[in-house]
């Protein structure tokens, strides 16, 4: 049998891409091209995984106003969506892409979902994971739920919690009891405790484990790769230098790339490749766009892990 997945978004988005040649200040502009998504770091996650031949349900909390085009545009990438609705919209992210410009956004307010609506959520979770399931939470906690709140329904989970989230201290973390966590350098580093930058590589990751924040820790360190340590022992992943278009979502792909492997039951080291070919390949898509399958298959021969 292989491993349910579920997905778990409280801060969904409707991300919206636009592409210039060129972009004038005070000027009428002209895309080149636009594209529009249901995302957020969970339905992201979600995405991936059913274009590369994997069906999870996504859970989200979703604002009423404009819940149904959000809906339809899942159903067109083919994901399955259980969703909670809250008062108020779903947030828009409007961004400019200019070749050799830094990419600007633009975005909206969102719906404030409340405590009871994430119990809500984590009950619909639990209806379909047994303890094998695998469940990824990604993203921001909304201000207007409590953390305490949060902590308790990711520990009352039915499954393995892969938790990637900036907004939780290292005893919160320890609340939650993460299978896997997957914070940045900066995010490590806090956790740490740390304002010198100086937490990097497998060290950190190792101390992150003795913290017992995770039972299994990668750290990414963005063009350079990740580290794991866990219970599968440790390891150095390097990508392959590409010009990225965008690294929006690339840190979603990753995981989606960890669960593929997960899923059709790999060795965990070459579950780590994945997830990196997943995550390098995103950033040659614009904004959430799931990597192609084209180059994540170019990608992954070039991934390189040294195992300790």
């Amino acid at each position: 049998m292989k491993p349910k997945i579920v997905t778990l978004t409280l801060n969904p988005v409707i991300d919206t891409h636009y592409q210039f040649e060129n972009f004038k200040i005070a000027e009428e502009n002209k895309p080149s091209s636009v594209i529009t998504n249901a995302a957020g770091k969970g339905i992201n996650i979600s995405r991936a995984l059913v274009k590369f031949g994997i069906k999870s349900k996504a859970v989200a909390l979703l604002g009423k106003d404009n819940a149904d085009w959000f809906l339809n545009m899942l159903k067109e990438d083919g994901v399955e969506c259980s969703y909670i609705l809250s008062d108020g919209k779903i947030r828009e992210s409007i961004s400019l892409n200019v070749k050799g410009i830094p990419e600007t956004r633009v975005i909206t307010d969102t719906f404030k979902p409340s405590n009871d609506l994430l119990a809500q959520a984590a009950t619909l979770v639990n209806s379909e994971c047994t303890s094998d399931a695998y469940i990824a939470v990604s993203g921001k906690i909304p201000e207007s739920i409590d953390k305490k709140a949060f902590t308790l329904a990711c520990r009352n989970f039915c499954g393995k919690l892969i938790l990637d989230t900036a907004s939780l201290n290292a005893d919160e973390l320890c609340s939650a009891n993460p299978w896997l966590i997957k914070p940045n350098r900066d995010e490590a580093n806090a956790l740490l405790g740390l304002s010198n930058g100086s937490a990097c590589g497998l060290s950190a990751a190792k101390l992150l484990l003795q913290k017992k924040c995770a039972r299994n820790v990668i750290i990414s360190l963005g063009p350079d790769g990740f580290v794991y340590a866990g219970e599968y022992g440790e390891a150095e992943v390097k990508v392959p230098q590409n010009e990225a278009k965008s690294t929006v979502g690339a840190g979603d792909n990753t995981i989606a790339g960890l669960l593929f492997g997960l899923y059709n039951n790999f060795d965990f080291t070459n579950c780590l490749k994945i997830g990196a070919a997943f995550g390098s390949a995103s950033c040659l898509e614009y904004g959430t766009v799931p990597p192609s399958i084209e180059n994540v298959m170019r990608i992954l021969p070039e991934i390189k892990l040294v195992q300790y």
